[in-house]
Order: C-alpha cells, then structure tokens, then sequence
C-alpha cells in the first residue's frame, strides 16, 4: 500500500467521495454544533494541497489505484511549540495495512520539522486508541493528554 502527498487542489476532487464519508462520521459524532461540514473540508483540503507548502501536507492513502483513505497535518503556530498535528485521517476500510503509509508519512513529516511532540484528533476513543498504538509501533509514545473538548451552540 501506498501513501501520495496530494499538491494540485483539483486532485481533491478524486477523492471526494471519502471526504463526504469522513463528514458523515464527524456528524454522527458530534452534530451540526462541530461547524465542521462536508464543504469546508474540501475547502480545507484543497487549501493545503494548494499553499501548505512544507508546513502542511495533505495525503491519501491508495489501495492499488484506488484511494482508500486519507490525512491533513501541520505544524502547529505559537503558542506549540516543536508539534506537529494531525487533525483529519480517515480510513475507508477495515484492511489497516492500507493506511500505513499515512502514519509513517506523519512520522516523517515531524522528523523533517524537528518536532519531538506529536498532536492528533480522533473522531472517537476507538480510533485514538488504534492511532496511540500504530505510531507507538513507530516510537512515538502517546498519552491521553486529559485535555476535554467542548462545543457550545448559541440559542
């Protein structure tokens, strides 16, 4: 399985299809109170395929020819410091070998910036936890940072 850093915002396009999928899941877990829907992921993606340059990368993962997943991390502005984050990866199918390449290029992407912490977001506890053990598996220990998250809605 293979990884490809996507540069050309219209080769967003292609993988579409996974980026409705991911919106969908963020919805099922959070609602509309997230503010993240499908259009500005897109948006978002195409963005830093487009500007992010070496401080952001957009990757997807593929399946022979066929894209089965994909990741969007940065490095993290002032106040961070030496962090890189992960605040998208999505996985469109149960075979983990197909993603690989994703974590590796994460790793990578944080060895290229000097970063010694490495931040991601899961959409549940069962995705963090499998993304805790991958990247352990690339020597990156993760700890569950305690920190709690909350979305307010005006009424």
């Amino acid at each position: 399985m293979k990884a490809h850093k996507i540069t050309n915002p219209l080769a967003v396009g292609q993988i579409a299809p996974l980026i409705i999928k991911f919106s969908q899941r963020v919805q099922e877990t959070s609602g509309l109170f997230n503010g993240i829907v499908y259009e500005s992921i897109y948006a978002y993606a195409a963005r830093v395929a487009q500007f992010g340059g070496d401080k952001a990368e957009f990757w997807v993962a593929l399946d022979g020819d066929k894209p089965v997943g994909f990741a969007i991390w940065r490095v993290m502005d002032l106040p961070h410091i030496g962090k890189v984050y992960c605040d998208a990866l999505y996985n469109d199918t149960r075979n983990q070998k197909a993603i690989s390449g994703l974590y590796s290029e994460f790793i990578e992407f944080g060895k290229r910036h000097r970063a010694l912490i490495y931040q991601f977001d899961a959409i549940n506890e069962k995705v963090g936890e499998h993304f805790k053990h991958v990247l352990s598996k690339l020597g990156v220990e993760c700890v569950d940072s305690g920190a709690k998250n909350y979305i307010g809605r005006k009424v």
